[in-house]
This record gives structure tokens, C-alpha cells and sequence, in this order.
């Protein structure tokens, strides 16, 4: 996706906030280069304002800059669980549980569990996308004839008319 279409897409889901909570909203255009990218966005409300830079990393930037991805589960470094996605929500929550539990300490001392090097980005969707797009109905020859069928008999028929302009 390119930096226009995630601006684009960002920008659309901004409006869709300000409608759904009646507030004011507004990003600006973008800034920076193609490679480091960013926006501000201003949202009001009626005794709040908060302003916001957002900016795009990809993946492999993060990675370079020290950033370690793991293709687990749940990641615990410290005080901050972290999951991959939906996928390992139960997972997740109960992690987060054991963290917040009465008898949990908070690690304060810096203590983090960083392996040595990231795992490998993932080139494939996850196993439960794929078992959900098992389920999804496809299109099938019968269903093309369908929708051509009910086209060619209830669509509105149009003459053309010629209009002709006298001088």
C-alpha cells in the first residue's frame, strides 16, 4: 500500500470517527518524504483537544533500528504484553491476567526478555484467515447467470433519445 492510500485510508476512518462521536477532527496533508512520512491530527471536543503526529515506519526500519518482532503468541517484556493479532486473543488475555493478577510484581529493575535476533516476517496470513475464507461464499457459474438473469429482465430499459437543437 502506498503512502497516499494509507494517508487516504487514514483520513477516511477520521471522518467516520468524527461523525460517529460529534466531534471535530482534522488531519493535514502529508509531510516529510516517502520514506519517512507523517501527518498532524487535531481532534476537539467540547473540554478536550489533543494533537497528534503520526508518522509510518515499515517494518524492516523498526527491525534495523534495534526492534525485535518474535512470531510468538505472547511477547511479556517487562510491563508490556503483546500479541501478533486477533488470532492469539485467549492467549493474550489470559497473559494479561497473570500480569495484573493480585500477587504479579512490576518489573521496574529494566528487566526485559529481548532474544538475540527477530524472527523471520511472516509470508503467509495466518491460519484462521484462511479458515475463514474457506467458509466465504464463492462465485459460481449459477450465481454469474443468476445476477445476469435478473439483470436482463428488471433493469430499467432506456431509449436513447436524440436531442436535436434548432437554430
Amino acid at each position: 500500500m502506498s503512502v497516499s492510500d494509507h494517508h487516504r485510508r487514514f483520513v477516511r476512518q477520521l471522518a467516520i470517527f468524527k461523525k460517529t462521536w460529534a466531534v471535530a477532527a482534522s488531519a493535514s496533508a502529508l509531510e516529510g518524504s516517502t520514506s519517512n512520512p507523517n501527518w498532524n491530527v487535531t481532534t476537539e471536543g467540547p473540554n478536550w483537544c489533543t494533537e497528534a503526529n503520526v508518522e509510518l515506519l515499515a517494518w524492516d526500519d523498526l527491525v534495523n533500528a534495534g526492534a525485535k518482532w518474535l512470531d510468538q503468541e505472547v511477547v511479556r517484556d517487562g510491563n508490556l504484553v503483546t500479541s501478533r493479532g486477533p488470532q492469539d486473543l485467549k492467549p493474550f488475555v489470559k497473559e494479561v491476567v497473570e500480569q495484573f493478577a493480585a500477587g504479579a510484581p512490576l518489573q521496574r529493575d529494566g528487566a526485559s526478555a529481548s532474544p538475540e535476533a527477530s524472527s523471520p516476517q511472516a509470508n503467509e496470513p495466518p491460519k484462521i484467515v484462511i479458515e475463514a475464507m474457506r467458509w466465504m461464499p464463492r462465485p459460481s457459474f449459477r450465481t454469474i447467470v443468476l445476477i445476469a438473469l435478473g439483470f436482463a429482465l428488471f433493469a430499467p430499459r432506456s431509449t436513447k433519445r436524440c436531442l436535436r437543437w434548432s437554430k
